[in-house]
């Protein structure tokens, strides 16, 4: 996994400084990385690296880390992330933390910018009042920590007027856009 993440940080880097994504100021493009990826001591060397070679400015990078991957490596003692986004990328480097991180207890310790609500409360938020009571608790949360939030899967219309609705910053699905290849820098 470690190899697949250091590909794609690679890839997306030299598309930035390419002008293949081209990115608005002060926004950012958003790389998941993986738990294997956490807990290997020399990608952060790595990306150091890689943005020192393409010139990409590390404000214009986002990491993306799974809360099971950073419970993961919290459990079984791995030095790990358990930062996002602009922290880590104006930062520089990875934080740590000593205590186990156990759900919505903790998330005020972890130093973070942004907060990704899980697609599984984003589907058929127009109708469920289960999961808009589930948002709607998430997003009072995430203002109180004064975290950004970011839906994922906003496959319609509706999903994204009731996203807007509830006030979440940014969303990602096919009501934005779909996948589509990488156009060559022009």
């Amino acid at each position: 996994m470690s190899m697949i993440d250091r590909w794609v940080l690679g890839s997306a880097l030299a598309a930035i400084a390419a002008g293949a994504i081209r990115l608005p100021t002060g926004r950012s493009l958003s790389i998941n990385v993986s738990a294997q990826t956490l807990a290997d001591p020399t990608f952060l060397e790595f990306v150091v690296d890689e943005l020192d070679r393409t010139g990409v400015l590390p404000a214009q990078i986002c990491f993306e880390v799974a809360e099971t991957s950073v419970h993961r490596q919290h459990r079984t003692g791995a030095r790990g992330s358990s930062t996002s986004c602009t922290a880590w990328a104006a930062a520089s480097r990875w934080t740590t933390s000593a205590s186990d991180l156990g759900g919505f207890a903790n998330l005020k310790q972890l130093p973070m910018d942004y907060l990704k609500i899980d697609g599984s409360f984003m589907r058929d938020l127009g109708r469920d009042s289960v999961n808009q009571a589930m948002v709607s608790a998430v997003v009072g949360m995430a203002r109180s920590l004064n975290f950004r939030l970011v839906a994922e899967q906003i496959e319609d219309a509706a999903a994204l007027e009731a996203a807007r609705a509830m006030g979440i910053d940014f969303v990602q699905g096919h009501a934005i856009g779909r996948p589509r290849p990488l156009a060559p820098a022009a």
